[in-house]
This record gives structure tokens, C-alpha cells and sequence, in this order.
């Protein structure tokens, strides 16, 4: 894996700066060998290296998705932050629906916890008053029964 750490130049090109390809050789269709066209062909000549800074703002030789080399990560990182937030929402929307559901779901199945505390109440009462019923009446016949001496 190539590093900043571990990035050194080919020692052969330390030796000879002439090795790096600036420049390009002319083929003749004809002999098959390079010929010389006799213009700008001495260390100067860099049409390599300017093809290689035209690829970087001519849009028309090189596009990536609509923008030229040097905005393509730009492109990119912007792609990689929309769909990070989209699935972001899916998330956060498919988790609000799945609460929802579940909502529902103990709505119609569960048993509410409030609602059942109301009810035991309630029938708490209701089992108090009846058991005052019932010992208001027992001593209704206590009385009739002892104090009228039958």
C-alpha cells in the first residue's frame, strides 16, 4: 500500500532526470520508427507534462460526471454527504414507523398500563362497598333477630 510514509522516487530517475517521459516521440507510419518534425524538440519540448495539466481544467477533454479533474472530488465528497444524509433519513423515518406499529400494535393487543391501574382501582372500591353491604346487613339481622328476641 503506497504511503506518504513509504513514497520514494526510482532511483534510476534520481540518476537521470531524462528517463521521466515530458515528451513525446513522433512514429512514422511509413518506417515505423520516430522521426523528428523539427519543431521544439530539445529538453523543453513538455508535451506530456501539458496534456497532463490540460486533463486538470479542460472539461471537454476529460469529465467526470459534468465537472472537470480538479472538482471531481468535490463531486464526490458532495454525493458521498447527500446519500449519508438520505440514509440518515430512511433510518430516522423507518424507525418512526416501526414505534408507530408497535404503538398499534399495544393499542390493540397490549394492556395499558395506566388504564388497568384506573380499573383496579376502581373495582377496589366497588369490592370495599360491597363488603360494607354486607356487613351493614349482617348487623341489620343481628339486631332484628337478637333484639326481638324470635
Amino acid at each position: 500500500m503506497l504511503t506518504a510514509g513509504n513514497f520514494k522516487v526510482n532511483e534510476a530517475l534520481i540518476k537521470d532526470a531524462d528517463l521521466l517521459a515530458t515528451r513525446k516521440k513522433v512514429y512514422s507510419t511509413e518506417s515505423g520508427g520516430p522521426y523528428s518534425d523539427g519543431l521544439n524538440e530539445g529538453v523543453s519540448k513538455d508535451d506530456i507534462v501539458s496534456d497532463i495539466i490540460d486533463l486538470k481544467t479542460n472539461k471537454n477533454r476529460m469529465e467526470f460526471r459534468g465537472c472537470a479533474s480538479d472538482q471531481y472530488l468535490v463531486c464526490v465528497l458532495s454525493d458521498v454527504a447527500l446519500n449519508t444524509n438520505r440514509a440518515n433519513n430512511f433510518t430516522n423515518n423507518y424507525q418512526y414507523l416501526q414505534n408507530s406499529i408497535q404503538n398499534q400494535r399495544l393499542s390493540v393487543f397490549g394492556v395499558d398500563n395506566d388504564e388497568e391501574a384506573v380499573n383496579l382501582t376502581k373495582y377496589q372500591q366497588q369490592y370495599n362497598m360491597a363488603s360494607k353491604m354486607i356487613q351493614t346487613l349482617t348487623e341489620i339481622y343481628d339486631r332484628l333477630i337478637l333484639q326481638t328476641g324470635v
